[in-house]
This record gives structure tokens, sequence and C-alpha cells, in this order.
């Protein structure tokens, strides 16, 4: 089972508002030779784009990461190997 963070906008706090700005999908390969210790992770970030639909915009694995540091430290990690600033912006 992946774990998922959905980034949303929340104009001015109206959830009736709120709209999927991005979402990132990260899952455990299973495939490290050290497992429980270490483990392969794949992760995925979509987003919506201009006029409806999802867009992929990067995908790749990090390896060799530790577990047991817990999910936020998973999801910084993701985030570093990626180059956020190069992602397209959905409008606000």
């Amino acid at each position: 089972m992946p774990l998922r963070i959905t980034l949303e906008l929340v104009p001015r706090g109206d959830e009736s508002r709120k709209r999927v700005m991005g979402t990132l999908e990260i899952e455990n390969t299973g495939d490290h030779p050290q497992h429980p210790k270490l483990a392969n992770y794949r992760y995925r970030m979509t987003g919506p784009v201009h006029g409806g639909g999802t867009d992929h915009w990067h995908e790749g694995t990090l390896k060799d990461v530790e577990r047991g540091r817990g999910y936020w430290a998973h999801v910084k990690e993701d985030l570093n190997a990626v180059d956020c600033e190069s992602q397209p912006m959905a409008e606000a």
C-alpha cells in the first residue's frame, strides 16, 4: 500500500473551494536485500492540468533508504530528489 500525500489549496480557509494541487505517492518496492532494515522506494508526483485531468510530473526510485525514521523523513527524501521548482504551477 503506498503512502499518499495530497497537497490542497484552500482559499481563505473555505473548505468548499479547496482544490488538489498535487499528489505524491511513495511505495516500498519490497526488493531490497537488507529488508526490513533498508528499503527501496518508488515515488510518483502528479497534479492537475489546466482544463481538467491529471498530469504525471515526475517519478523515480530512492535506493538504500533506512527504514524506521518515520513517514515524514520519507516524504522529505522524495521531495529532495525532485527539482520541485521545475514542476508546473496549477492555476490558483
